[in-house]
């Protein structure tokens, strides 16, 4: 069962995704999803990048995010 601290709502350790970053109780995001949106912020940040698509950027930074979890998990 969730519940509210301040703004945030949280989930119970025992409820969360196995492979959630941390064991905070604010955590709520996968690695992938992590990896994925520090991907995004780097394409977003490059001048390289600035013309694709909000679509294809985000294709691009779960395909870099899954390699990187393939990579670390040899």
């Amino acid at each position: 069962m969730s519940e509210t601290k301040g703004e945030y709502k949280t989930t119970p350790l025992e409820d969360r995704h196995p492979n959630c970053i941390s064991n905070h109780p604010l955590s709520f995001i996968t690695k992938r999803e992590y990896f994925a949106a520090k991907a995004m912020q780097g394409y977003s940040a490059s001048k390289r990048y600035s013309g694709e698509t909000h679509k294809i950027v985000a294709d691009m930074s779960v395909i870099r995010a899954d390699a990187l979890i393939e990579a670390l998990d040899k």
